[in-house]
């Protein structure tokens, strides 16, 4: 009996025992898990406290760079006041340019680097305060009317304002760059925009303008060149680059305004005859306003939209004096070629062939069938035969048509005058050597 108690005894001490131990595990991984949790809180509540100590740092850095930026902007603002006030009632007087060059000059002694660069000092800031001064110099600028030196020292005398004190090329670069996009190149498109500029009446003002410009913007590149801005290289007018000043001349006046000009009137232009000179001659030809801007406009870019019109008025203008003068074939010889000869270059060489072939060709046909040869070769007119020659070897006409001519016009006439002057001869030596006199000077020409 005694035996049997004592086991039930000892399973029911075994039971109590585990489930003591399994209570005290649950209790234990509560806490565990209640400690990490705080744990956790704690280094995300110290992780948040520090990113708001940092934020309130920051917030007050900022206030005090806004404080400091408020005052610099004060003082930009005065110095603004003070340019726009020297403007008024001062009528232009010769200290002006220094008295605002010198305020410019304090306010950038006054601002450290980090506020140039933030406010962009020498780019923009600077462009701006002189902008009262730079107006003033371009209002009385008439581009297209004020003589060249007058251009040249208003060029010179804005790219160089405000220059004291630059840090480097780089900022003078864009300094100059900034005046001439939104000072300079909009004065001079407007005058050439305007419709007080025309192409065919003023061509001279209008050349020495835009080479004025050119040469300018060639000066201050050398500049910049030789501090390393530009390299020696990088010439194309054309070249997709915003750090070369003759690319943006070329782009913004020449390809933007001159250009589309030029077409417009070429395209609206119509060949006319003006009689009342001894030679008639062709109205305003466009070898007198156009041909004077093809140095200029010498890029494959710009050719490639001015040669359809230019090719069709040279052909109306042909076609013009062909019709306007008949009886004179030598003046419409000569007036022909002086209008084809200067575009041989700019015009395909079939296309100034076909050009030849159509209106010259013919008129030279005419003329060198009604020519006389006279046996006495000192007193043969050579007029017309020059002209075939001077046509061939300008390579205004092709071989195979020059060779033509001369075997349908000029050959058959000289050997009936040679085999009329052999057949006159009388054996003696005087007239065997008239005859080789003949045929050698033909032979030469």
């Amino acid at each position: 009996m005694r035996g049997s108690a004592d086991a039930a005894m000892t399973s029911v001490e075994v039971q109590l025992g585990a489930e003591l131990l399994y209570n005290v595990s649950i209790l234990t991984n509560m806490y565990e898990t209640k400690v990490r949790s705080a744990s956790h809180f704690l280094q995300t509540s110290t992780k948040k406290l520090e990113s708001l100590q940092s934020d309130l740092e920051q917030i007050q850095e900022r206030r005090k760079l806004g404080k400091e930026r408020k005052v610099k902007m004060i003082l930009v603002l005065e110095v603004v006041n003070r340019i726009s006030g020297l403007f008024v009632g001062n009528g232009g007087g010769k200290d002006l340019r220094s008295k605002v060059e010198i305020l410019v000059q304090n306010l950038r002694d006054e601002l450290n680097e980090r506020d140039k660069m933030m406010l962009q000092f020498d780019k923009f800031l600077v462009p701006s305060l002189l902008s009262p001064l730079i107006n003033n110099t371009l209002h009385s600028w008439e581009p297209l009317h004020d003589d060249t030196r007058k251009t040249k020292h208003i060029m010179d005398s804005l790219m160089d304002l405000g220059y004291g004190g630059m840090s480097n090329a780089e900022v003078e670069r864009e300094r100059k760059e900034y005046i001439f996009k939104n000072d300079i190149l909009p004065k001079v498109n407007t005058s050439f925009e305007s419709t007080r500029w025309n192409p065919i009446l003023d061509v001279e003002n209008a050349i020495a303008l835009y080479q004025t410009i050119s040469e300018s913007a060639e000066k201050h590149c050398s500049s910049m060149k030789h501090h390393g801005i530009i390299e020696d290289n990088d010439v194309s007018p054309f070249i997709d680059s915003d750090n070369d000043l003759r690319t943006i001349v070329s782009r913004e006046v020449l390809k933007g305004t001159i250009l589309p000009k030029l077409l417009r009137v070429l395209n609206q232009w119509k060949a006319e005859l003006d009689n009342s000179y001894e030679i008639p001659r062709i109205l305003n030809h466009i070898n007198s306003w156009l041909l004077p801007w093809m140095p200029y406009l010498n890029h494959p870019e710009l050719l490639l939209q001015i040669t359809p019109d230019l090719r069709s008025k040279i052909r109306s203008a042909l076609s013009c004096m062909n019709r306007g003068i008949v009886n004179n074939d030598t003046d419409f010889l000569r007036l022909s070629i002086a209008t084809l000869l200067p575009w041989r270059m700019v015009l395909k060489k079939e296309t100034i062939y076909d050009l030849t072939s159509r209106y010259i060709t013919p008129r030279l046909m005419k003329a060198l069938s009604q020519t006389t040869v006279v046996l006495n070769v000192e007193k043969q007119d050579w007029q017309i035969v020059d002209v075939l020659l001077n046509v061939y070897n300008l390579n205004l006409m092709e071989r195979i048509e020059f060779l033509s001519l001369i075997e349908g016009e000029i050959l058959s006439m000289w050997i009936h005058g040679l085999q009329k002057l052999v057949s006159s001869c009388e054996g003696s030596k005087q007239d065997i050597e008239k005859a080789a006199y003949y045929y050698k000077i033909w032979k030469l020409k």
